[in-house]
Parts: structure tokens; sequence; C-alpha cells
């Protein structure tokens, strides 16, 4: 899971999927069946593996739990402060 979410947090897109996640949890496993469809087309753009890790993580509320705590850590895998959202 590490390396598609340091990939998202690169591109800057944490705190979009983290809404997304909002939205989406109770029709996670949907969601995912959607994603692992749009997967063969957004590896052209080279985001085959972020799509796949993320509809791997949306297909049980664990890994939805596990991907919201992963998006909310930092880069020095602390959770960020009060400061850090300053």
């Amino acid at each position: 899971m590490d390396n598609w979410v340091a990939d998202i947090k690169a591109r800057g897109w944490a705190r979009a999927i983290s809404l997304m996640l909002d939205a989406i949890e109770p029709l996670g496993a949907l969601g995912a069946q959607a994603l692992y469809v749009a997967q063969p087309a957004m590896s052209v753009f080279g985001l085959g593996e972020t799509i796949r890790g993320l509809a791997s993580a949306l297909e049980t509320p664990q890994g939805i739990a596990e991907l919201r705590a992963a998006l909310e850590e930092s880069p020095d895998n602390h959770p960020p402060s009060e400061q850090d959202e300053q």
C-alpha cells in the first residue's frame, strides 16, 4: 500500500482522496469495481498501479480505514499536528 499512497501524496491528491472516501465509504465495494474497470485506461497515463491499489483498499471497511490512516500520516510517519495544518 505504501508505494501508491506515496504516489497519491506526491501528486497532491491526499485531501481529495480523503474527501472521496467520506463520500463513497458506504459504497466502497461498488467504487472498487468501477476503479478495476477504469484501471486499464488509467494505465495509459501511468496510474494503473495507483488505481489498482486504491480499488483494492476500497473493497473492505478495513481497507478504507487503513487507507484513511495512511493518507492522514505526515511524511515523517507521524500523525499531523495542528501546527502542520497551519
